[in-house]
């Protein structure tokens, strides 16, 4: 019988891909998810391309203001006469933009806090965690409107803001799956072994903590082997 040759990380590699495409294909709501994404990102970047912003977007027609829904105007027209149809066509790529930024924004410095949270713990932990209990109340709009009241109306403003709303969300999500692991004989051995604590965080803690389920000596890596 011919022996399997694949190293554990490339078991795990395979595994871990395999299952994540298996489980998302079963999830009817992601696949839908991906299908509507994809198609806002082919209109935003059509949209671009294909209509001129000086005369269909921002040029004023007062003789057409507030016309019904047709053929010319999908969506008619709002009181300046502009096409609200196109208006959100090409409004599509600001919200992609502020959208991918602000989630961005969010998952780095969220998952940094939480990160460093969960792994120190102590002081630093509580401290951190107080901090974003003082953040999760504040509804995100408000922080919006007082940042762009305070720092001007730029859009990497509102992608600030909308970000920060979300930090809290992602910290405790990091923390509590750092908790899982920080503990482990893994990690112990690393210590033990005179790594540095940002080479443990970089790579044993972190990419166990945002996928636990395939650690080394999973059943379904156990099974591949």
């Amino acid at each position: 019988m011919e022996k399997n040759q694949n190293t554990p990380a490339e078991v795990q590699r395979v595994s871990f891909w395999a299952e994540l495409w298996r489980d998302f294909k079963k999830n009817r709501g992601a696949v839908l998810g991906m299908v509507l994404l994809f198609l806002i990102v082919i209109v935003a970047v059509a949209a671009h391309f294909l209509i001129d912003y000086e005369e269909q977007i921002i040029a004023m027609n007062i003789s057409e203001i507030f016309q019904k829904p047709s053929r010319e105007h999908l969506f008619g027209t709002d009181s300046y006469g502009r096409d609200i149809f196109l208006r959100l066509l090409y409004g599509a790529q600001y919200s992609l933009v502020i959208g991918t930024c602000s989630v961005l924004v969010s998952l780095v410095v969220g998952s940094g806090l939480g990160v460093i949270a969960g792994y120190f713990g102590g002081a630093v932990e509580m401290v951190i965690m107080r901090i974003m209990d003082v953040f999760s109340p504040i509804p995100g709009m408000l922080l919006a409107i007082c940042l762009t009241t305070a720092f001007g109306r730029k859009i990497y403003i509102l992608m600030l803001a909308i970000g920060i709303t979300a930090v809290p969300a992602f910290a405790q999500v990091a923390r509590a799956s750092v908790m899982t692991i920080r503990d482990q004989e893994f990690i112990e051995a690393a210590r033990t072994s005179g790594a540095r604590e940002y080479q443990i965080i970089f790579s044993h803690v972190l990419p166990n903590a945002f996928a636990p389920q395939w650690t080394p000596g999973s059943r379904d890596e156990e099974l591949r082997l």
